[in-house]
């Protein structure tokens, strides 16, 4: 083995299971998952724990698609809308060339990381 981490697949849970324990929020893009209890949270309920608790270890983010394919689905939804009304001025046609896009299915997060992002909204899923 190479030495790197195999992407994690997507959990096939019932919708049921997809949504936040704190908030009820149904997390069908991205959730957070504390493994060993079997929790789930949405991506701002995540950060507050993470505030209270002053650590993320044993928690996981998990996304469904990756960057290329949310710029592809973004891109078809275009398609379709200008085939309707002839406009396509606000489609994404390529990945922003400040990153490529994430192979992983999971991102570990320091939580020297988390600390500078709470003063700033977090985008929810």
């Amino acid at each position: 083995m190479d030495g790197k981490k195999k992407p994690r697949k997507w959990l096939q849970l019932e919708t049921s299971e997809r949504r936040c324990q704190i908030c009820q929020h149904l997390c069908y893009l991205s959730m957070v998952v504390q493994e060993n209890e079997n929790v789930v949270f949405c991506l701002e309920c995540a950060l507050r724990h993470v505030e209270k608790q002053k650590s993320c270890r044993g928690l996981k983010m998990m996304y469904r698609y990756d960057e290329e394919q949310i710029i592809s689905l973004v891109n078809q939804i275009c398609g379709k809308v200008s085939g309707k009304n002839g406009s396509i001025e606000n489609c994404i046609s390529k990945p922003t060339p400040k990153r490529g896009p994430r192979k992983r299915a999971t991102v570990d997060v320091p939580s020297s990381r988390l600390s500078s992002s709470s003063s700033s909204k977090s985008a929810s899923s």
